[in-house]
Parts: structure tokens; sequence; C-alpha cells
């Protein structure tokens, strides 16, 4: 049984901390044994953005603007909008760019709907350690 979600690791590069509201990007060049770390905080309609589309909803589904404004901006006490969702679709785009991020992990696929692109994510997870006291980090698909 896996514990409380920590966040989400996206196509092994992007690693998106729920709790701190971060994305780090860790670019790993196995040719010349090199990596690199980019990181940027982002707002709580982001965070709130992506764990409602990369976590509550499966993979091949699609979302209307409707429940995207119910389920992330009234949650927060927002006034919810398609200008609030703008937004925070452009700023999410615009980090992932800052630290190389060059896919969305958001489309719009008609008039008023979205769903998570084709990305590869991974749910991470921790609990307790009963033997030291400490979080225990997993994964889940």
């Amino acid at each position: 049984m896996l514990g409380n979600i920590y966040g989400c690791l996206v196509n092994e590069e992007l690693l998106i901390d729920f709790n701190n509201n971060r994305l780090v990007r860790i670019h790993t060049n196995k040719s010349d044994k090199s990596f690199l770390i980019g990181a940027v905080i982002v707002s709580n309609a982001v965070i709130s953005l992506l764990e409602y589309i990369l976590v509550d909803i499966d993979a091949n589904d699609v979302v209307s603007k409707e429940m995207i404004l119910n389920n992330v901006f009234d949650r927060l006490d927002y006034i919810s909008s398609t200008q609030k969702l703008w937004t925070v679709l452009k700023e999410l785009n615009q980090r992932l760019r800052s630290i190389g991020i060059d896919y969305d992990l958001i489309k719009k696929v008609r008039n008023s709907e979205y769903a998570r692109t084709n990305v590869n994510v991974k749910i991470l997870c921790f609990q307790e350690c009963k033997y030291f006291n400490e979080p225990n980090y997993a994964t889940r698909n």
C-alpha cells in the first residue's frame, strides 16, 4: 500500500514536487556522463492543475473546461474563469520552457476540453518507514 502522493516523474526527466510547488528537470547526457539540473517555482494554481490532470484523471481521458475550473480553481477558492485557466496554462508552459522542457503536458483537444499529452507519468508516493521512522519513497504508474 502506497502512502501520500509526493509528486510525479514525467518522461524520466521532470520531477513535479506538489508540496513545494517546484518543477525540476534533470537531464542526463550518457555519452559524456554529464547532467544538467533546472528548477522553477510555480503558483499553487499550476500545481493544482498538474495534480488534477496527471494524478486524478486517467491518461486517455478528456476533461471539460468546467471540470477543471470546478476541481482546480474552486478548490483553491479562486475566482474561476476561462481567462484564469488560460493564464495558468501560459505560466506552466513558460516555466517548462525556462528549464528546457520543450513539450506540453496539457493540450486542448476540442473547443472547451483538455487532456494530458502523450507523456509517461509515474506518481511518486511516500509512506512512513516502520523501521527508521523516516519517509520511504515509492512509485506508482
